[in-house]
């Protein structure tokens, strides 16, 4: 098919200007010029790296080009490159301009100059790195981003064959000399490939691509699936640990993958995966912790499990021992959100109602103590470790648990699960205590 019939193919139809980035390299260059023979309406985005003494040159340049051509250009200049790690902060910085200049002009897509070659590329490092079986899907011809769309027209089209159309059509574009520094590790592929794998595998590019589409179609039906296995798992926020053991063993370890990628749980390996099955399939804990990479961890607690970052469970109470409650003021209350204490009655939803002997204020929230009890409306009391134990609280969240007491130390409510029933008192002022949100209003 003609170069610019499949481009043309690729490209969304859209009254806005579609952003294209464009490097000055060869294959950013053939793409702004089958976009001009289709007349499209677009806007140039250009990142200066100033990584090489000519990057200033090729800004000069590009600025020349889309002047003659009537094309908007926006142009970012790199000014704080960091030490270490030069090609991901390259990178983040260039979509973020990206999406800026989306955002200036109400575009809903951005297209890159990424090839076939590129794909074969990024497909054999992360061979080479290890991780998960849908990594290998390599680069995708469209995926999400900044609100609309990041679409790859070039995609299926080899780097000899971009090479080949701009000698053709006399593009002019400009060599990155560093694309020659077999010391960083996309050129040691890229050699590699040019020089053994495509002369003796022709089709390789073109396989892999094939390959790459089957992948994500598998990827997109399995995630269809697991979605719908979530939904059956789910417990609040937490998931079903006896549901989850009927699964099939592929399920329950492709389920785990799902849900933790979409969390943002990194570096697991698949030998670590299996582990974690295993150890949930067969312990005989009531209550239990498995550690992961970067503050995560995998809990259980009787029939539930989830995952969670140990950093934020440390932060689910936001207050300090002994802190005063402040009436009219919200607070925040694992697991139910946002409460307030209040002495005029609202239409907020009404947890507890109490009348309280003005020596009794103010209230107090602090963490439960041993010997902490909760009068109950039958008569007597109930011990606060009796409720946490009766309420399955994990035992290393039991010490998080607030109640909010009176200035005699009466329990009022144990947060979020058990409040008390105390007998009317004459002259009292009364206290409510509100649940907040939408669905209550």
């Amino acid at each position: 098919m003609d170069l610019i019939q499949q481009v043309a193919n690729q490209i969304p139809v859209s009254d806005d200007p579609l952003v294209v980035a464009v490097s000055t390299g060869v294959d950013s260059m053939v793409l702004l010029h089958v976009l001009l023979q289709l007349k499209v309406p677009i806007v140039v985005a250009h990142v200066n790296h100033r990584l090489r003494p000519q990057s200033d040159q090729e800004a000069a340049w590009l600025t020349e080009f889309c002047a003659a051509h009537q094309i908007p250009l926006v142009i970012k200049t790199w000014e704080h490159p960091p030490s270490h790690g030069i090609e991901t902060a390259a990178r983040e910085f260039r979509y973020q301009f990206f999406a800026s200049v989306m955002k200036k002009y109400q575009s809903s897509v951005l297209l890159t100059a990424h090839h076939q070659n590129d794909l074969v590329e990024t497909i054999f490092m992360k061979l080479t790195r290890g991780g998960w079986w849908n990594n290998l899907i390599g680069i995708q011809p469209v995926r999400s981003f900044a609100g609309g769309k990041l679409v790859r027209p070039l995609l299926g089209c080899s780097k000899a064959s971009l090479l080949a159309w701009a000698t053709t059509h006399h593009v002019t574009w400009f060599e990155d000399e560093t694309n020659q520094d077999s010391t960083i590790l996309r050129n040691w592929f890229r050699r590699q490939l040019n020089d053994q794998w495509r002369k003796k595998f022709p089709q390789l590019g073109k396989h892999i691509q094939a390959y790459s589409e089957q992948l994500a179609t598998v990827e997109a039906t399995l995630a269809a699936y697991l979605t719908q296995v979530t939904s059956q798992l789910r417990l609040g926020q937490h998931f079903s640990l006896v549901k989850w053991r009927q699964l099939d063993g592929a399920v329950q370890r492709s389920w785990l993958q799902m849900s933790w990628q979409t969390a943002g749980i990194r570096d697991v390996s698949w030998d670590q995966l299996k582990q974690i099955q295993q150890q949930l399939m067969t312990t005989t804990k009531s209550n239990g912790t498995l550690m992961l990479a970067h503050g995560w961890q995998i809990k259980w607690s009787y029939e539930e499990f989830w995952w969670q970052k140990v950093d934020k469970t440390l932060k689910t109470t936001g207050v300090k021992a002994g802190d005063v409650v402040e009436l009219e003021k919200q607070y925040f209350v694992q697991p139910i959100g946002q409460v307030t204490w209040q002495t005029k009655p609202t239409t907020d939803h009404l947890l507890a109602r109490f009348e309280l002997r003005a020596d009794q204020l103010p209230l107090i929230r602090r963490p439960w103590q041993a010997g902490d009890r909760i009068r109950l409306a039958q008569g007597g009391h109930q011990k606060v470790r009796r409720i946490l134990i009766d309420q399955k609280v994990p035992v290393d969240l039991r010490p998080q648990q607030m109640v909010v007491v009176t200035k005699d130390q009466e329990v009022l409510w144990v947060e979020g699960r058990k409040v008390a029933s105390l007998p009317p008192v004459a002259d009292g002022i009364e206290l409510y205590l509100y649940q907040q949100g939408e669905e209550h209003t």
